[in-house]
């Protein structure tokens, strides 16, 4: 119960529990949903516009089901302050994927992009699918299409060109995916992998056009060379 009768929120909720409700799933299950968590995060830090989070959510707190708690003066609301190891793993990621919007522009546009150019006034988009080709409007209309690569291209007031490429592996069984032949840019550097508990120390290239290994269900963020 939530404190209003159930009068409050919504029943329309579409969530998936792995296979498992509750406390008290296998670690493989709980993996899984610790891995949704961090590709949720960055989904929302790497979207445009003020991400809107909660305090504890950089933490794994969890409100057990309760979609709206303000009428809670409980556990159920309270942020807790002695971490388990997991969510400290979980605020790492957290702090290391804030400070990558903070430091790029790109992860955070002001305005809509284009998909010609980038300009001190716009960023360039382009949407590529698995093959590293550019999506087409069958690919955006097919239910099996859950693979998408978003490569971001912004140009400070400077003349300073800087791109992100941002890999959404949205099929459970892990395969090779094509990164883009994008103009101009020289590598792939991968700076991090939702497939990971905390992020990497060391990074890996990849050249334009290479194929990379995703694993399931899973985000990956390169950055790009020129």
């Amino acid at each position: 119960m939530n404190g209003e009768s159930n009068r409050d929120g919504t029943n329309g909720n579409h969530s998936f529990n792995h296979g498992f409700e509750g406390a008290g799933a296998t670690p493989e299950i709980s993996a899984q949903r610790r891995k949704a968590a961090r590709n949720l995060m960055a989904t929302l830090l790497f979207s445009s516009g003020i991400p809107m989070i909660t305090a504890g959510d950089e933490r794994l707190k969890t409100q057990n089901g309760n979609n709206n708690a303000y009428c809670q003066d409980t556990v159920m609301s309270w942020v807790n302050w002695e971490l388990s190891r997991h969510e400290q793993d979980f605020e790492e990621t957290f702090a290391y994927l804030t400070k990558l919007r903070r430091e790029n522009p790109v992860l955070r546009p002001s305005a809509f992009g284009d998909f010609n150019e980038a300009t001190s006034e716009h960023d360039m988009v382009k949407w590529f699918n698995a093959a590293g080709e550019i999506m087409t409007d069958e690919n955006w209309h097919d239910t099996e299409c859950r693979t998408i690569q978003r490569y971001s291209e912004h140009l400070d007031d400077a003349g300073s060109r800087s791109a992100m490429l941002v890999l959404i592996h949205g099929v459970e069984k892990g395969f090779e995916v094509t990164l883009p032949a994008q103009d101009g840019v020289t590598g792939f550097e991968l700076i991090w992998n939702s497939a990971f508990d905390v992020p990497a120390a060391e990074s890996e290239t990849f050249a334009p056009g290479a194929d990379t290994l995703v694993s399931g269900t899973s985000i990956q963020l390169f950055r790009c060379n020129f």
